[in-house]
């Protein structure tokens, strides 16, 4: 669900949900 909100505003949150998650 965070993918849809994974833009360049929030790209570091993006990011860092990624690695949480792995």
């Amino acid at each position: 669900m965070e993918s849809i909100l994974c833009s360049k505003a929030n790209e570091i949150h993006c990011i860092n949900s990624h690695l949480q998650r792995n």
